[in-house]
């Protein structure tokens, strides 16, 4: 079994958002590249086939980073109320937050402390 402490509660970062973020800039790219390309060279069809395929990768990656964002706005808001509840609970208790551990990154029935 797993247990978090407050600072790993407070500073968790996702690996999975920056790499979605780079991706996005990368395609992005891509398809700006294409686009240019395409102006520059209207006779070869290549350009802009290739800024079109970069353009629905686009879309597809921001459609699905949008649903990812949905679900991590969620988690984010789950784990600033588990760090609120993290910081009345030691004042409560009268313990240091630094001693206390926590079995979930957030609040849920039958969490151990």
């Amino acid at each position: 079994m797993n247990f978090y402490s407050v600072d790993y509660l407070i500073k968790q970062t996702n690996i999975n958002d920056t790499i979605g973020k780079y991706l996005m800039v990368v395609v992005f790219v891509l398809m700006a590249f294409g686009a240019v390309a395409s102006v520059r060279n209207r006779l070869q069809t290549r350009y802009r086939e290739l800024s079109i395929i970069a353009l629905l990768l686009f879309l597809f990656l921001a459609g699905a980073r949008y649903t990812d964002y949905q679900q991590a706005k969620s988690q984010d808001d789950q784990k600033t109320q588990m760090a609120a509840f993290v910081t009345k609970f030691a004042k409560t208790q009268g313990v240091s937050k630094d001693k206390l551990y926590f079995n979930s990154t957030t609040v849920s029935d039958g969490m151990l402390v």
